[in-house]
């Protein structure tokens, strides 16, 4: 198992960099977590995560549409399901099962 998450770690480190760039020019300045960017990052992601499973009131809404929220989600949900799907790909291959 070990040795399936060297690649995933190295996968996943060298992605993280984009994103943040990514989130950045969604909200139109350099990187999203810059000087006061941190604590404006987890409001957001402390509102999109009470809207997807807390409340859910942005259940069914374009909740991307929202700068802040497409912020959120590239720098937490989009790299835990990456990591998530990576993992299942793998455990497949290493099972034998072809993934298409």
């Amino acid at each position: 198992m070990e040795e399936r998450r060297k690649p995933l770690n190295r996968v996943v480190s060298r992605i993280y960099p984009f994103l943040e760039d990514l989130a950045g020019m969604a909200r139109g300045a350099g990187k999203a977590l810059n000087r006061g960017g941190d604590l404006a990052a987890g409001r957001a992601l402390k509102a999109l995560q009470r809207g997807l499973t807390g409340d859910r009131s942005l259940v069914g809404r374009d909740y991307f549409a929202d700068k802040d929220h497409l912020d959120a989600y590239l720098l937490y949900y989009w790299p835990v399901s990456f990591a998530q799907t990576w993992l299942c790909l793998e455990e497949m291959e290493a099972r034998g099962i072809p993934a298409a």
